[in-house]
C-alpha cells in the first residue's frame, strides 16, 4: 500500500472502496460505504459523505497527493455499525486516494 502522513501503510482492501468525491471550498469530501455481499462478492453501498482531513490523502515523494489512475476516488475506514445503521460520526477514514482530474 502507499503511505501516507506518517510513512506507514494505508491500510488493508477489506477496508477500502471507491466512491465518490468532490472538492467543496478546496477541501475534498468522500461517501462512506457499507459493505454488502452480492453473488458472494463484496461490494460497498455508498452512504454519507464526510470531509477528509488534508493529513489522511496520499502523497507522493514529492507531497502531492497520488490519485487513482484508474480514475475513482478511493476511501478506507472501518465499518462502525450503530443500531443496524453506518455510524459516521464514528468512523474513522484511514486514508484517501483523489480521483484523477485531468
Amino acid at each position: 500500500m502507499s503511505p501516507y502522513g506518517g510513512g506507514a501503510s494505508c491500510c488493508s482492501k477489506e477496508d477500502c472502496h471507491t466512491t465518490e468525491a468532490e472538492l467543496r471550498n478546496g477541501e475534498w469530501w468522500a461517501r462512506l460505504g457499507k459493505p454488502i455481499d452480492q453473488a458472494g462478492q463484496r461490494d460497498w453501498e455508498l452512504e454519507d459523505w464526510v470531509r477528509i482531513p488534508d493529513e489522511i490523502i496520499v502523497r507522493g515523494p514529492n507531497g502531492n497527493p497520488v490519485t487513482n489512475e484508474a480514475g475513482e476516488a478511493v476511501i478506507c475506514h472501518p465499518t462502525v455499525w450503530k443500531n443496524r445503521q453506518l455510524d459516521a460520526a464514528h468512523t474513522t477514514v484511514f486514508c484517501f486516494v483523489p480521483p484523477d482530474q485531468s
